[in-house]
């Protein structure tokens, strides 16, 4: 089977699964990449390629599924902490920022949230882009793919908001 035809029908399996465009290509994409890790992982006395692809899109999608509702399950306990940021203007100017984070982070979606607080820990150098994709339970790949989909959503969410990330976060902390 030719690779577009193989891509196109494992897209269409995980979308099956009830996967958002953005979920089916990396679950795809992760797919694919334990082949191209480990070639020798594929055995064909044990069924056709695109089957053996579907599992491990079927495995991660319901491995994607636990860890969301474990995260649902345990969200009352956590709480989004922010540090304060230094406001030469003074506590007036401080508390319009502090009041369009919280809009700003209220319109993220929770897993979009997720990748917004591991990618402000990567650009603080808490973690490296592996550490950050193994706490999200991605690989570094498809992390990185959200990264791009986070940006261009935060871009629109700022020109929704009518502000700049500066006006938000401070010149140093802009995402």
């Amino acid at each position: 089977m030719p690779w577009p035809e193989l891509v196109r029908r494992l897209l269409v399996h995980a979308r099956g699964l009830g996967c958002s465009v953005e979920e089916a290509e990396d679950l795809v994409q992760e797919a694919l990449g334990v082949l191209v890790a480990r070639p020798d992982w594929y055995d064909p006395a044990r069924g056709t390629l695109l089957a053996a692809l579907k599992g491990i899109v079927h495995h991660r999608w319901v491995n994607l599924r636990r860890a969301s509702s474990v995260q649902r399950a345990a969200a009352p306990r956590l709480q989004l902490v922010a540090d304060p940021v230094p406001s030469p203007a003074g506590p007036v100017a401080q508390q319009e920022a502090q009041a369009l984070r919280r809009r700003f982070l209220a319109l993220l979606a929770e897993d979009e949230r997720a990748v917004f607080r591991a990618w402000t820990q990567q650009r603080a150098r808490v973690v490296d882009a592996r550490g950050a994709a193994r706490g999200l339970g991605l690989q570094v790949a498809a992390y990185e793919a959200a990264k791009k989909r986070l940006r261009r959503r935060c871009a629109a969410i700022l020109d929704e908001l009518g502000v700049d990330a500066t006006d938000l976060f401070g010149p140093r902390e802009a995402p």
